[in-house]
């Protein structure tokens, strides 16, 4: 990417895509807070917005993007975020793209992936799984499975 602020702007958003953290939480993470088991790691912390509990393993891409920034994200304020997110949604023809999105995408991906309701709830910080199943978007390709699954049965 030509300029750096958008390539920080455009990793953050990854970085939330890969974990479902929000705006707040994102740019709280600290990584000394990760506990390595098994060649992976887990994060453990309290949602800034409500104190409450949340906890995820860090996919591949997560780490790939901290090992970018020496594990250490950059911090930017969620005015600047979200104009250089717009930026970046006009180049890749993804209109009004802006920090929530990430999380969102996260939360429809671990879904759509197969991952527990609750599950998906506990990761995001969620105290009410009602929070969590406004991101249950049914996708097509859900609706298709799951006639695959009953096909011959009847």
């Amino acid at each position: 990417m030509q300029y750096d602020y958008l390539a920080k702007a455009r990793d953050l958003f990854l970085m939330q895509c890969y974990t479902g953290l929000a705006y707040s939480d994102l740019m709280a993470f600290d990584f000394t807070k990760c506990k390595q088991a098994d060649g992976k790691y887990y994060y453990h912390a309290k949602r800034v917005k409500t104190d409450t509990d949340f906890t995820f393993q860090l996919l591949a891409g997560a780490v790939s993007v901290l090992k970018k920034y020496n594990f250490k994200l950059p911090c930017i304020s969620n005015q600047k975020y979200n104009e250089y997110l717009k930026v970046i949604g006009m180049m890749v023809n993804v209109p009004n793209l802006h920090s929530h999105m990430g999380r969102a995408t996260a939360a429809t991906l671990f879904l759509s992936f197969g991952m527990p309701l609750n599950v998906v709830a506990k990761v995001l910080g969620h105290t009410n799984i009602r929070q969590t199943q406004r991101y249950a978007r049914t996708l097509n390709k859900d609706v298709y499975s799951a006639f695959d699954n009953i096909d011959g049965k009847f």
